[in-house]
């Protein structure tokens, strides 16, 4: 009898079994769009340069609060940075900085640029973004003014004279000032060639 009773409890828990591999291979699957991989990609290239030149320029503001070495850093150094970055990079991708406020003419924005960026400030996103342009995908990831910022982007009244001096001697087209805690600041560019 005990016979009798394993072999329907066998067919029922193999009925189970079957009913389970059934319900998994059936289960859609996402699958993850060519854009979407271009724009993970860019974006963890840009956040690697972020990773790069954020501790170096935070490092120069916490030797000296004023933000006097912060420009001086910036000057000597941030384009520079930039270059070398985009040297360890593979030759389809360069990332740069813009803003619409920006602080040195060689970050001056184009006029997709400038789209994009007006268009995240309207809609009060800071989530990156891709385009698709006539020769590859532009990814912008936006970034907010942080209280360390505002030492040489804030009230232009409030800093430290030296380094508003030194600011009007390096950039003397500046634009980026007056910004408050969280402002959108500018964008981080990941240009991506088909």
């Amino acid at each position: 009898m005990n016979k009798l009773l394993i072999i329907p409890a066998l067919f029922l828990l193999g009925g189970c079994a079957k009913q389970n591999i059934t319900k998994d291979e059936t289960t859609p699957v996402k699958t993850v769009s060519k854009e979407e991989t271009i724009k993970a990609d860019a974006v963890a290239k840009i956040d690697g340069f972020i990773n790069t030149i954020k501790p170096i320029l935070m490092s120069s503001l916490k030797s000296d609060p004023t933000g006097e070495k912060g420009i001086d850093m910036c000057k000597a150094s941030a384009q520079e940075l930039t270059k070398d970055y985009n040297k360890k990079l593979p030759s389809n991708i360069k990332i740069r900085r813009t803003a619409l406020k920006y602080r040195n003419v060689l970050n001056k924005p184009d006029d997709i640029d400038k789209k994009v960026m007006n268009q995240m400030i309207a809609s009060k996103t800071m989530a990156p973004v891709m385009i698709e342009t006539k020769t590859g995908y532009r990814v912008y990831k936006p970034l907010a003014n942080m209280q360390p910022c505002l030492t040489c982007h804030g009230d232009i009244n409030s800093m430290n004279p030296k380094t508003v001096a030194n600011i009007k001697k390096y950039y003397p087209k500046d634009l980026a000032n007056g910004f408050k805690l969280n402002d959108f600041r500018g964008v981080v560019v990941a240009e991506i060639k088909k």
